[in-house]
């Protein structure tokens, strides 16, 4: 496998993390929205000043009521966590200051063990 959201996907079964359909189709959800809507948002320039705006806006009102998307950590937070720590190293000149809660958010995972091994550590 060389697609990132199928291998967590993978991963999430093999390991327990989704038991039920109904827990497989939420850890979906945010994998597919990490790997398309807040990538093109993000990372796609021409799409930028529209997208990424109501993107992380909703993100930043979902995050408001929770510490991580499915409420403890999960595969979902891995799909959409690693998108938004690249965005300090690759992306530096973007403000994410209007997204308090996503900026929260970003803080916890990069100070998770495993996270902060890697290129996470640069993100906050």
């Amino acid at each position: 496998m060389s697609v990132s959201g199928a291998i967590l996907m993978y991963l999430a079964d093999k390991y327990g993390h989704c038991p039920d359909a109904a827990s497989r189709g939420i850890a979906a959800k945010w994998t597919l929205f990490g790997n398309s809507t807040l990538v093109n948002s993000m990372f796609v320039e021409q799409f930028r000043e529209t997208q990424m705006p109501a993107t992380l806006g909703t993100l930043d009102a979902y995050l408001s009521t929770r510490e991580y998307l499915e409420g403890d950590f999960s595969v979902s937070d891995v799909a959409v966590g690693a998108y938004l720590l690249y965005v300090p190293a690759l992306l530096p000149q973007l403000d994410l200051s209007p997204y308090p809660n996503v900026l929260a958010y970003m803080a916890r995972l990069a100070a998770r063990p495993a996270c902060a091994a890697t290129l996470a550590s640069r993100a906050t």
